[in-house]
């Protein structure tokens, strides 16, 4: 599964690598395999998400879309995301 974000800034935002991202459904916390650019392209752990970015955070699992979702990201320098998800 993959949950599409955008960076809204003020600032890009360092990769880091997987381990730095944790994503977190109705209160269960996904493995993350990787995150990809909104070409679907997987980026270097060295690699910064510029300010109006989209970005994708790739789950090591699936979930089920057809029930809605609370969904929670965080990531490096404090970068968090909340939204809910409705099919």
């Amino acid at each position: 599964m993959k949950v599409y974000l955008r960076n809204l800034g003020p600032d890009a935002l360092p990769v880091v690598g997987p381990d730095a991202w944790t994503v977190v459904i109705d209160g269960t916390i996904y493995s993350v395999l990787r995150l990809e650019d909104s070409n679907e392209v997987a980026l270097a752990d060295d690699d910064l998400i510029g300010v109006g970015d989209i970005f994708l955070v790739v789950l090591s699992s699936s979930v089920d879309l057809t029930e809605p979702h609370d969904v929670a990201v965080y990531g490096p320098y404090s970068t968090r995301a909340r939204a809910g998800y409705s099919p």
